[in-house]
């Protein structure tokens, strides 16, 4: 059926155009406009790279005729024929309507006409054409010709280079994994560029002032983050800020030997303060010192049921480092229920046992046993994880490791991951430490290295595996078909090879971020050919013919590269298969030269088409009837209209079985949907079943995830 539709919508167009053909005559002898074997004018190629049909003098002929032009480097004509269509129709933009419902892929006299400006050596004649358009509607291709205009114009008059300004200050001791980083670049002339590390961050036009809004993960230890940033005549400047994180609970060393019934006492170090400590259940006394050092006692009157002592300090800033009281030689502990089962025939004080073990005895019965003093006596550094084990697997994006240090001499250095532990209390042979672990990957190796007092090392590794959810496993990961096969636009001889290169390398970039699942070529090359694309972009009722046969496909990715004999520029349509509505546009423009300017064009293109997908999470709120929910998302998420999202259900949190530890929580995908209305507070969801909308059970409690 959609091939007979397809079928016919062609050979009504090809009657359409014959009649069209017959019915006007060119208004300009079109011979003369040829440069190497390419005809460009009203015979030649349009802005989209086809045959030009009859010249009928409405705006969209001038605009696409002056296109033309423009590509063949023919100014005089392109000027001409862009100022009647400005004069015609003032507004750039996608998708402009001609007649009836039929529409152009995009409109930018303001833009075409500054960039022929631009190539006649107009400079301050063109850049306003280029601000107008960036107004109107912002695009890759007129920011890099304004940027080029400005640094014709501008660049002997830049007296300096720019300077970055950090919102966030320097800051010591911060407790959280990530933040959001915001700063402004400003120059005397234009910001055009500006790098965070290593990575591109993408300005949407240069400007003498530059927002920076940039979320940044920390690590433990301190985070030297540096903004590159970049003026229109080259200059460069770079700014550091230094973010000391503190993801260490306290340290905690207990006096020997210990008693109990009796008051345990020992040493509390953490920088940030102390803020609490609780041993078997009891507020212990803190007595603080220099430095964050502090000793503690606390008086336990028994041994707790489970015969289990276990402790939990906390400092100011909320890290918590928790363990247990383990028992060594020569401590000594009642029983709390006075074993009847050993009796013996004298008043003797003590008896020695198996194991090390000594019966303290009271009226011929067993009061207490101690360890032998030398039971644990050590010769060299050793590291005991207490609360996790080799291959435990988590559902958690981080975890709090804690650790058991004992040495012969006091512990001088103890280094997790390379990053020194500053929490350790000074003399100590024995204290427990923690630290958050990030689990960014499916396997995590934590390397904890020991040094005492007499050089002596102890090493230790163990590997920690991140168990993705179901709403994060690959096979529910965002579906993208990337339609390569109407890429190619434009006059340079080797586009097509040009395009092809851009394709592979955005499919490559795609999936690595961990965010999209791409549809293999062959699924890609089923689901349309070039023919029937170029119906599809060209009316609502093909495009949505052609979008039935994606039901696997969540997201249709259609590709336009134009290159002309001085630049390169590829837009991104994102565009819903259910809908078949736009999602958003990411689009980059600049020099063709070389590879390496490809590559750098498809990378940043990559980063902004994930911009169009950001990560939010939120809860329903209620249902709606009619296949409808509503949900916490919101304008300030990010999300826009036509998102796909998953409705999840959280399971109740898991524990191990041994050491008590929170593994995280599974989940259950509920439904799937996408957002048809995002509001200031609130937004609402239509829920999606095999490509059309149902009723479905959701509960209130259920949350949403963007996909």
């Amino acid at each position: 059926m959609i091939r007979l539709k397809s079928c016919l919508i062609k050979i009504t167009m090809a009657v359409a155009m014959v009649i069209f053909v017959a019915g006007c005559a060119t208004s300009k002898d079109q011979s003369k406009y040829m440069r190497d074997g390419v005809q460009y004018g009203q015979e030649g190629k349009t802005a989209e790279g086809k045959k030009q049909g009859s010249f009928r003098g409405r705006w969209w002929n001038y605009y696409v005729r002056g296109r033309s032009y423009l590509d063949g480097q023919f100014y005089a004509e392109a000027e001409e024929d862009l100022r009647t269509a400005l004069a015609k129709r003032t507004k750039d933009q996608r998708w402009a309507r001609t007649y009836g419902l039929h529409f152009i892929p995009e409109y930018f006299p303001n833009r075409e006409l500054g960039i022929v400006l631009f190539n006649q050596d107009k400079f301050e004649e063109a850049i306003p054409y280029l601000e107008q358009s960036n107004q109107q509607t912002p695009s890759a291709r007129a920011a890099y010709y304004l940027d080029q205009a400005r640094a014709t114009l501008f660049s002997s008059t830049d007296q300096s280079p720019p300077r970055v300004t950090f919102a966030t200050r320097n800051v010591s001791g911060l407790r959280e994994s990530s933040i959001i980083l915001t700063a402004q670049a400003t120059d005397d002339t234009f910001v055009t560029a500006i790098r965070i590390g290593d990575d591109s961050y993408p300005i949407q036009v240069s400007g003498k002032t530059v927002d920076i809004e940039v979320p940044i993960t920390l690590s433990a230890g301190t985070n030297t983050i540096s903004i590159t940033a970049t003026d229109i005549s080259g200059k460069e400047a770079t700014y550091t800020l230094d973010i000391a994180t503190d993801h260490e609970g306290p340290a905690i060393s207990f006096d020997r030997p210990i008693t109990i019934p009796g008051t345990l006492t020992g040493a509390i170090s953490d920088p940030a303060g102390i803020d609490s400590l609780k041993v078997a259940g009891v507020d212990a006394v803190i007595a603080s010192g220099s430095d964050g050092t502090a000793t503690f006692s606390v008086a336990i009157s028994t041994l707790p049921a489970d015969n289990r002592i276990l402790f939990t300090a906390m400092d100011d800033i909320g890290n918590e480092t928790n363990g247990r009281v383990l028992l060594g030689g020569g401590d000594t502990v009642a029983l709390s229920d006075i074993h009847s089962g050993i009796v013996l025939a004298n008043n003797t004080n003590s008896v020695q046992l198996p194991n090390g073990l000594t019966a303290v005895m009271r009226g011929g019965k067993v009061a207490a046993l101690t360890l032998a003093a030398n039971e644990t006596t050590l010769t060299e550094p050793k590291i005991t994880v207490t609360n996790a084990y080799e291959g435990q697997k988590y559902r958690l994006d981080e975890i709090i490791l804690g650790m058991l240090i004992q040495s012969p001499n006091p512990i001088d250095q103890v280094v997790i991951n390379g990053v020194e532990v500053a929490n350790l209390v000074p003399g100590r042979k024995q204290q427990t430490i923690s630290r958050r672990i990030p689990l960014p990957e499916d396997k995590n190796t934590v390397k904890i290295e020991v040094v005492d007092t007499a050089g002596q090392r102890d090493v230790q590794e163990i590997t920690i595996l991140r168990e993705l959810t179901d709403i994060h496993l690959p096979m529910n990961r965002l579906n993208l078909a990337i339609l390569g096969n109407v890429w190619a636009e434009g006059t340079a001889p080797d586009l097509d090879e040009s395009a092809d290169f851009i394709t592979r390398q955005l499919k490559i970039q795609l999936s690595g971020q961990n965010r999209f699942r791409i549809l293999d070529d062959e699924d890609a090359q089923n689901i349309a050919d070039e023919r029937e694309l170029t119906l599809a972009l060209g009316d609502k009722q093909s495009r949505q013919a052609i979008s039935q046969r994606l039901l696997e496909a969540e997201v249709l990715v259609i590709g336009k590269v134009h290159r002309s004999f001085d630049s390169i520029e590829v837009v991104l349509e994102a565009i819903d298969p259910v809908t078949s509505t736009v999602i958003g546009y990411a689009d980059v423009a600049g020099p063709n030269d070389t590879r390496q300017d490809l590559q750098k064009l498809t990378g940043d293109l990559a980063l902004r088409f994930r911009q169009l997908f950001p990560v939010a999470q939120g809860e329903i709120l209620r249902t709606q009837g009619g296949g409808k929910v509503q949900t916490t998302l919101n304008q300030s998420d990010g999300v826009s209209k036509n998102l796909r999202c998953i409705v999840y259900r959280r399971s109740p949190e898991q524990f191990h079985e041994d050491t008590g530890e929170s593994l995280g929580f599974d989940t259950k995908i509920i439904a799937n949907g996408y957002l048809n209305d995002v509001k200031r507070d609130q937004s609402v969801l239509s829920i999606l079943s095999d490509g059309t909308q149902v009723e479905i059970s959701i509960e209130d409690t259920d949350l949403v995830i963007t996909k």
